[in-house]
């Protein structure tokens, strides 16, 4: 999707306004976005992408071009800081006292109990960054240790596989790569990767390039790979699993790689060695025949991207999962392959100049970095500046796989929801009108075709979806990309809103769903993808 005009439609007779070039601040991507305002100056009567983004191009996802619905929604945007007053109300107050109030009160609790009796909250997750930078200045400030937002209950298990592999986060490049490898991950929804659906067409219609789709459902990313490897719900680790040991099993591993650039590797292959891969693919519900094959892809390309995302990390054994396929990447000497480099504004005090000069004359955005191939090693942030491959914890871990019981096969539980699936229009809980979204506006289960028999249900039933915590009235789809066995419900719902002067609640809250204790053992990452449930009709 592309520079489309969006949100309102405006009549002949206006006078056009000027467009006005920004930024999408609703994820990390950042897409540049140009915006005519309304005769109001606040409404956002239509939104395109911006061609002249260096890094976007004019590309735009379904969030960026209704951003009007965020911005103004029904009037729930909250236009200045609210006091809570003795009776529960609220007042709204100025800046300057607001500020103050909670610096002083911060302060107390600082001097009282230490700055490690705050914890902090926020300043991340989302594209609008000036919350992490300013937050940090706030932090050191007020002497605070402890800090979350909203994407520690996501990816905190890959931070931490990250930081003790590489002592720093990684990102791989999907413009440029031989192989790209998505692990939970559906990119033509949830975008994640610059101009998302450009990219994956260009790597599709490449022959000489593949994609490799790690998920339980025919996604749109899934239909579109050359290897889809369709596990069943939350045996996402037995599938990795098999696939790292296959790359031991059949001499794939860049031995010649690993001695230059790591340590901890004779640990790691000799548990791998250990590795059942034929009854792995069994439990994964995925045929050996495949995994081999996808395997031996990713060990033919000269490079190879990888993300992994809320499919696995919010899933059974998400932190051993982003261990396991950082090693399939690595045993195959697939990091930081050389690539494209971008032209910067070079070093010293005239830098600092020219770079200036270029974001004053460039309102859509400069590149600015300037990395040569061979600098880019010192991003590794270990102590030796090798990738670390042992970490004893998670090998430990993939011991254990072997006893583990997979989810799935409890009678009593026939089903696997999957509790917050990204869809075409929703957004988590940054858009709170439903007005904004244009298809499936109360959140409907996707349910299989086989299950809908069973079940007595066909599409645009009620049905009374039940977990261990409560049970819920859902509006049954039955769609034929969903395996037996695994339901899903979409993210951003269960928000309640403003309508005809009452709140309404439109669809269920995924974060209701699931049980606390049900979680990663490593990062606390709630296993919302995996949610055992039930399913019947509803009574009339």
């Amino acid at each position: 999707m592309t520079d489309t005009d969006t949100n309102h439609a405006t009549s002949t007779d206006e006078v056009p306004s000027a467009w006005h070039p920004t930024a999408c601040i609703l994820c990390e991507c950042n897409c540049g976005i140009e915006i005519r305002l309304g005769a109001d100056g606040r409404t956002f009567e239509r939104t395109r992408g911006d061609k002249a983004h260096p890094a976007s191009e004019g590309y735009t996802c379904e969030k960026a071009l209704r951003l009007d619905y965020y911005q103004n929604g029904r009037g729930e945007r909250l236009l200045s800081p609210l006091r809570r007053r003795a009776d529960g109300t609220f007042e709204a107050i100025d800046w300057d006292t607001a500020i103050r109030e909670v610096a002083d009160r911060l302060a107390a609790v600082r001097d009282a109990h230490g700055g490690e009796s705050i914890v902090y909250y926020g300043g991340g997750g989302q594209g609008n960054h000036l919350g992490g930078v300013y937050g940090s200045a706030t932090l050191k400030a007020l002497g605070v240790r402890f800090r979350a937002n909203a994407i520690s209950q996501e990816k905190t298990g890959e931070v931490l596989v990250m930081g003790k592999m590489f002592g720093t986060p990684l990102r791989g490049d999907f413009e440029h790569c031989e192989v790209a490898f998505f692990v939970g991950k559906n990119p033509w929804i949830s975008h994640g990767i610059p101009h998302a659906r450009t990219t994956l067409k260009a790597i599709a219609a490449d022959p000489d390039r593949a994609m490799i789709v790690i998920d339980p459902r025919v996604t749109e990313t899934a239909a579109m790979a050359d290897f889809h490897l369709q596990v069943r719900s939350g045996r996402d680790a037995w599938l990795i699993a098999a696939m790292a040991a296959v790359l031991v099993d059949e001499g794939l591993v860049d031995r010649d790689w690993l001695d230059r650039h790591a340590s901890g590797v004779e640990p790691v292959l000799a548990a791998l060695e250990a590795v059942p891969i034929t009854r792995y693919c069994e439990i994964s519900g995925v045929d050996e025949t495949l995994v081999r094959a996808a395997t031996r892809r990713i060990a033919s390309a000269a490079s190879v991207a990888v993300f992994e995302d809320l499919g696995v990390q919010m899933n059974r054994h998400s932190t051993l999962v982003s261990y396991l396929e950082k090693l399939v990447s690595l045993l195959t000497g697939s990091l930081n392959p050389e690539g494209v480099e971008r032209a910067g504004f070079g070093s010293g005090p005239d830098a600092g100049n020219r770079l200036f000069d270029a974001i004053v004359d460039r309102p859509s955005g400069v590149v600015f970095t300037d990395d040569a191939w061979e600098a880019t090693w010192a991003r590794i942030q270990t102590d030796d500046g090798l990738v670390h491959l042992d970490i004893s914890e998670l090998l430990d871990e993939l011991v254990e796989l072997r006893d583990a019981t997979p989810p799935g096969d409890d009678p009593d539980w026939p089903l696997l929801l999957s509790a917050g699936e990204r869809r075409s229009f929703t957004a988590n809980t940054i858009l709170r009108d439903p007005a904004w979204r244009k298809k499936d506006a109360g959140g409907s289960l996707r349910v299989s075709p086989a299950d809908a028999d069973r079940l007595g249900l066909v599409d645009g039933d009620t049905a009374t979806l039940t977990r261990k915590r409560a049970s819920v009235a859902v509006t049954v789809a039955v769609d034929d990309t969903v395996q037996s066995g695994h339901v899903s419900l979409p993210n951003g719902l269960g928000l309640d809103h403003v309508e005809s002067g009452a709140r309404h609640q439109t669809g269920v809250a995924p974060n209701e769903l699931t049980a606390s204790e049900d979680r990663d053992p490593w990062a606390g990452t709630p296993w919302h993808k995996t949610v055992p449930a039930r399913l019947e009709r509803a009574s009339a």
